[in-house]
């Protein structure tokens, strides 16, 4: 399967994005995700990260860019009455990737793909 059919299946919510838009988005995402460390998955990462993007641009377009939708860390604390809302402080390299269900299995199939390094020096933990 090509990228864009891959698209197509996984995020149905753009079905009405014309095919060029589409390929517009992934040849412009496809420079970011690594053919050596998706192997056969390649073409599936590419695209769940244009649908994370493409799905993010349309919170951007409906939130703005600088709403907590977007910049906010992960909600840590909800409440109902008089609505509270509070975020982590610290954000994470993956806090935008949760935003979307694509970048959440985006980073799912980093995960099965990518093996983290780990250096651990004689006496340290």
């Amino acid at each position: 399967m090509t990228i864009l059919e891959i698209f197509r299946v996984i995020a149905p919510e753009f079905k009405d994005v014309p095919d060029a838009t589409v390929q517009a988005n992934i040849d412009i995402y496809a420079d970011m995700i690594s053919r050596a460390n998706f192997g056969k998955y390649y073409e599936r990462a590419v695209a769940f990260y244009t649908a994370h993007n493409m799905a993010l641009s349309n919170i951007m377009t409906a939130s703005g860019s600088s709403s907590t939708d977007v910049t906010g860390g992960a909600i840590i604390r909800e409440k109902e009455g008089d609505l509270e809302h509070q975020f982590a402080e610290g954000r994470t390299s993956s806090d935008l990737l949760n935003k979307t269900v694509y970048g959440k299995q985006y980073l799912d199939l980093m995960r099965l793909c990518i093996v983290p390094v780990t250096i651990r020096k004689r006496g340290c933990f």
